[in-house]
């Protein structure tokens, strides 16, 4: 895939319509974590490893960067209101979990 700006302009105009608790689902955010690792969003210098080889909460952080790196600020704060303020938010399944925790 060619790493032009009208592709990362895509992935993050996908990433700033992204419901934050839709990146609490594991499919969601490893789709969202490998779009960005593809078009090359993530900081120079640090590797971008495929999804399978990182925990979720690697791929969350690194999304995160992302969203901070091309302000979208926004996005992290609906997370926080979304997500981590919700007490209502839990999940049996640990990786799940860990990421409702913040």
């Amino acid at each position: 895939m060619e790493h032009s700006t009208e592709f990362q302009q895509h992935v993050l105009e996908r990433l700033a319509q992204t419901r934050p608790r839709q990146l609490c689902e594991k499919d969601t955010l490893r789709e969202m974590y490998e779009s960005c690792r593809e078009v090359q969003l993530f900081r120079v210098g640090n590797m971008a490893l495929p999804a399978e080889d990182m925990s979720h909460l690697e791929q969350l952080h690194r999304v995160f960067d992302v969203a901070l790196d091309n302000n979208l600020v926004f996005f992290m704060t609906h997370f926080v209101d979304e997500v981590i303020l919700d007490e209502l938010a839990v999940s049996s399944d640990d990786a799940v979990a860990e990421m409702l925790d913040g």
